[in-house]
């Protein structure tokens, strides 16, 4: 199980690392036009795809991973269109991957949800660090739902 946890943690990371390199003068795309956002959508959602891959069981019915926290960084850092796009890639990967069912269809639903979300959590006129706790009470609320 900690092994799963370290590898979730270390891919993260290193996507952190390598997008930090990317964008050194300006670590928000908000600005940025829809070309660059759908780019940035795109590789949070194969971040997360990757992260799913490298999931670790916790009991026999639960499975850990970090895939929200890449729609998470989508939104804060890329806003409303990014996160819709991560957390579609990120629903329909889950929903194919491990086969069609009613768990799968809820599992694609709260993505989809949790992007929507996180990206009206952006428009919120505060700063970035109360943005993610709202972002991370919304992600609990959905997922407990």
């Amino acid at each position: 199980m900690l092994n799963g946890l370290f590898l979730n943690a270390c891919i993260l990371i290193t996507f952190l690392s390598i997008g930090t390199q990317f964008g050194k003068e300006n670590i928000a795309i908000k600005e940025f036009s829809l070309y660059y956002k759908l780019i940035f959508g795109g590789c949070a959602g194969l971040l997360g795809i990757l992260l799913m891959l490298n999931s670790f069981q916790f009991t026999p019915d639960i499975i850990i991973d970090f895939r929200y926290i890449s729609i998470l960084l989508a939104a804060l850092f890329g806003g409303m269109v990014p996160a819709l796009l991560a957390a579609f890639i990120i629903g329909i990967f889950r929903f194919f991957f491990w086969g069609v069912s009613s768990v799968s269809f809820i599992a694609l639903i709260a993505a989809i949800v949790i992007g929507f979300g996180f990206g009206a959590i952006t428009f919120l006129k505060i700063e970035r660090i109360r943005k993610m706790i709202y972002a991370l009470l919304f992600m609990m609320l959905v997922v407990i739902v």
